[in-house]
């Protein structure tokens, strides 16, 4: 299942569909991106890429949290068919994140897999929280242009970084009635109702089983 959201064109179409257990693959190419340093993996973690083995555990937090915790969501941003971003909301914390592989940014792709969160998250909370490097001008602009206001520098266990807040979702929405929103609300709903955040999953000792020959083969 999916919603969906048209940017440009009808080729330029974003989908987020729900993290499951076969998404480990996009998931390390994120955050393992290029196993390398980059100017691009400093905006994530501690700025530099996470090992095969940290990539594996945040995987399995990301979904025992979703399936087992219910205390987030995470869905992976889809480009038509193409696998090219990561997106979560934490429940307990109020805070959205995401990642885009870096030859997919700049393109509007955050903006438009954002906006098809917020109104997936509205059925959870009001205040929505972002955080972003200082030196990630790209993201600051995406979330100021979403309305998220800048509340300045915290410190952060992985770093400085910038908080951001939106206020009033419920107002953000009413604002942004057009037809894009129409018809993702009814989506997101039906995607909510169907999926089963309980007892979906086994053990997540299991999920280890199951994922660590997939590392080790790489």
């Amino acid at each position: 299942m999916s919603i969906n959201s048209k940017i440009n064109n009808q080729q330029d179409i974003i989908n987020l569909q729900p993290l499951t257990e076969n998404d480990f693959s996009i998931f390390s190419q994120i955050f393992a991106y290029k196993n390398e340093y980059t100017e691009y993996m400093k905006y994530y973690s501690q700025g530099i890429p996470l090992t095969q083995q940290e990539v594996l555990e945040t995987f399995i937090y990301r979904l025992d949290c979703m399936y087992t915790q219910n205390s987030g969501v995470s869905f992976i941003i889809m480009l038509g068919k193409i696998q090219i971003g990561f997106i979560t909301y934490n429940i307990l914390t109020n805070e959205i994140a995401y990642a885009i592989l870096q030859e997919y940014s700049g393109h509007g792709y955050a903006k438009a897999a954002l906006r098809l969160l917020l109104q997936i998250i509205i059925q959870y909370t009001n205040l929505v929280k972002a955080t972003c490097h200082p030196e990630n001008i790209g993201s600051q602009k995406v979330l100021e242009s979403l309305g998220f206001i800048n509340k300045g520098i915290i410190e952060k266990s992985y770093g400085t970084r910038i908080l951001y807040e939106l206020e009033d979702l419920s107002a953000y929405l009413n604002s942004n009635n057009d037809d894009a929103k129409s018809k993702i609300i009814p989506k997101s709903m039906k995607i909510y109702q169907s999926l089963n955040f309980s007892n979906k999953f086994q053990q997540i000792s299991q999920r280890q089983t199951t994922l660590i020959p997939y590392i080790n083969s790489k």
